[in-house]
């Protein structure tokens, strides 16, 4: 994926919370993203083993870096 396709996906997200360079969003079983997002996040969680205990995603809106954050009493 190029940087120009991942700011497009990222346009089309139309909930969560920028911060500066940054977008960030709530991981549970209802969250859906239009491809090409949805096979590039379910393949670094499949690749990375990633437990759902790592519920926040920080999508990088300058490049493309994605993170998943641990916050165990978001709610």
């Amino acid at each position: 994926m190029k940087l120009c396709e991942y700011q497009a996906a990222l346009s089309q997200i139309g909930f969560g919370k920028k911060v500066q360079t940054s977008l960030y969003l709530y991981r549970d079983e209802e969250l859906k993203f239009a491809e090409p997002m949805r096979s590039r996040l379910a393949r670094v969680v499949e690749d990375l083993q990633v437990p759902a205990e790592f519920n926040v995603i920080k999508l990088r809106t300058d490049e493309l870096k994605i993170s998943l954050m641990s916050y165990p009493e978001f709610f």
